[in-house]
């Protein structure tokens, strides 16, 4: 659960930081549930983070025998993971502000997600092989 938690964070700040050269730091949307708005890459970290965490609680209830600091040295793990967290960024995305979504656009918004989860895998992997964190 701990390696879900560490691992969230870096997937979300891969999204956050694969908006910057798609969007730019200057985007803003309108932040959920509220009447302000919020940087586009504040945004996407956020979400990032959450659907990471999600997604890799299923992984581990799902295939307990490879951890997620393993996921990257595993090509199906790491694809379908890229895949779940794409889909749970996209529906998190369309469910909390469906503007931002239709504005962003399908292929960004699972670029972003699915990228994000691949340099969070690779960072994490690396960073618990080789830095042993």
């Amino acid at each position: 659960m701990f390696e879900a938690v560490e691992k969230a964070w870096i997937n979300g700040i891969a999204c956050g930081a694969l908006t910057l050269p798609l969007f730019g730091s200057g985007a803003v949307v309108p932040a959920p549930m509220t009447n302000s708005t919020m940087p586009l890459w504040l945004y996407a970290f956020l979400l990032g983070g959450a659907s990471s965490f999600v997604g890799d609680i299923a992984h581990l209830a799902m295939k307990e025998n490879v951890a997620i600091s393993e996921k990257w040295n595993n090509r199906t793990t790491l694809l379908v993971s890229a895949g779940v967290n794409a889909a749970l960024f996209y529906g998190g995305m369309c469910f909390l502000s469906p503007g931002v979504a239709r504005d962003v656009g399908i292929a960004s918004t699972l670029a972003i997600a699915g990228g994000g989860e691949l340099i969070g895998s690779a960072l994490y992997s690396y960073g618990k092989e080789n830095l042993y964190l």
